[in-house]
């Protein structure tokens, strides 16, 4: 499996978002790869596995800086990364695939959302609006 690649904007500049692959919800008739990750988010060890074992190859067969710093986003009832979930050992091994630094304590949410699954587009920009924040004393601290 090798990165996808998108750039999103953020704060009108262009940002280098990357992915393992494209997710279809269950309600559009979800697909093996797509249930197969629903069992990771969920904790399954097979599923947990595949996905970390897969996401570090990718890694680990694309030009990527020492340096680079991984984040993960948080989900709806998270302020602050719980160390323990399945993304949280996804984005470990993301890093030491290619000695970076997995920092999960960068990104914090100024308060809970609504699950954003049942919004609509437009409904989806304005929960996040002003969500997410950096830590930057973690990131300045980061050695990556």
């Amino acid at each position: 499996m090798t990165l996808r690649h998108q750039l999103l904007m953020f704060d009108d500049q262009a940002v280098d978002h990357f992915y393992l692959c494209h997710y279809r919800k269950l309600s559009a008739g979800a697909d093996a790869l797509s249930k197969s990750l629903l069992r990771f988010k969920s904790g399954w060890p097979l599923d947990v596995s595949a996905w970390t074992s897969c996401g570090a190859e990718a890694m680990r067969s694309t030009d990527w800086p020492v340096n680079t710093l991984f984040v993960r986003a948080l989900n709806s009832t998270e302020y602050r990364t719980q160390l323990d979930t399945p993304l949280d050992i996804l984005g470990k091994n993301l890093a030491d695939a290619i000695h970076g630094t997995y920092e999960p304590s960068a990104l914090r949410k100024t308060r809970l959302t609504r699950e954003l699954k049942y919004l609509s587009k437009s409904e989806r920009k304005l929960a996040l609006h002003e969500v997410y924040e950096l830590n930057e004393a973690v990131v300045k601290e980061s050695p990556a």
